[in-house]
């Protein structure tokens, strides 16, 4: 009988503490992304908003033109210019198809910033993976 309170208990423990997410671990990483990188903290919202920072570290000004994720693109109107070795300000990129549920976790492996160097004219991509959870 004391066996059998004992092993209630630690049910109901462990009921409670997957219910608060104990056992699931929030991961937050981000690979790939190189001259344009996406600075921490990446944020995509439950309404598929992705609000992002980069840093500037290709050596010249650059313009931000376009998000891609999730197989859809946003336009950056106006483009965002960032400075050499500079990191912009956040920019939000409205991907519905990207909506959840807010506190879930996300992986998002097709990330595509694409930027402009102002001086050649060339647009160039930096591509990269961003998870974490959603708010």
């Amino acid at each position: 009988m004391t066996y059998g309170w004992a092993i209630l208990i630690v049910v109901v423990v462990a009921g409670v503490l997957a219910y608060y997410g104990v056992f699931s671990p929030k991961v937050t990483a981000k690979t790939g992304f190189s001259q344009v990188d996406v600075v921490s903290p990446w944020n995509l919202k439950s309404n598929g908003d992705l609000v992002v920072q980069v840093q500037n570290k290709v050596g010249q000004d650059i313009n931000i033109t376009r998000v891609f994720a999730g197989g859809a693109v946003y336009d950056v109107s106006p483009d965002m210019t960032v400075a050499s070795g500079a990191t912009s300000t956040a920019v939000t990129a409205s991907f519905t198809s990207l909506a959840g549920t807010s506190g879930s976790q996300f992986n998002i492996k097709d990330v595509a910033i694409e930027y402009l160097v102002v001086s050649s004219g060339a647009t160039l991509n930096s591509t990269g993976t961003l998870a974490g959870q959603r708010s």
